[in-house]
């Protein structure tokens, strides 16, 4: 019996090692003898701190989507669409449109932001479009890509 404790806790322990469970402690003691009667010791404080990137976008209309409904030739209209980047490095944020962009006289005003600080940005980008007179009837869309890259 005595044993099979003894296999029993020999292995429990190999398996709580082989996880990486164990924590390292460290002490150390500072004495002071004779006639001295200060005594001081320094400690480290560590963090890896890891690089992060968040891009959130939010739209009037879901699913992320600027909606001007039903229009007609020399209707115009406008949205803004928000942009948040969080980062805790410098970032290029562009901007990328395809699309039916001059059937619909579609334009956006957000300019690309290449090499921006740290920490948390917001930016807005306003979509318009002034149909001209020339598009046929029918449904246009224009797709616009934001991208952020940590530099």
């Amino acid at each position: 019996m005595k044993r099979k404790t003894i296999i029993a806790a020999v292995v429990a322990v190999a398996m709580l090692a082989s996880m990486g469970v164990f924590a390292v402690a460290d002490t150390a003691e500072y004495d002071v003898s004779g006639v001295d009667t200060e005594v001081s010791g320094e400690v480290t404080a560590r963090a890896n701190i890891r690089p992060i990137l968040v891009l959130t976008i939010t739209t009037p209309d879901a699913p992320q989507t600027v909606d001007f409904g039903d229009v007609e030739p020399e209707d115009t209209d406008s949205a803004v669409v928000d942009i948040e980047v969080k980062s805790n490095k410098i970032y290029d944020l562009t901007k990328t449109v395809v699309g039916d962009v001059i059937e619909m006289g579609f334009e956006t005003t957000l300019e690309d932001a290449l090499g921006e600080g740290r920490g948390v940005n917001d930016y807005s980008d306003t979509y318009s479009i002034d149909i001209p007179w020339d598009t046929e009837p029918g449904e246009y869309t224009a797709t616009i890509t934001y991208t952020v890259t940590q530099n």
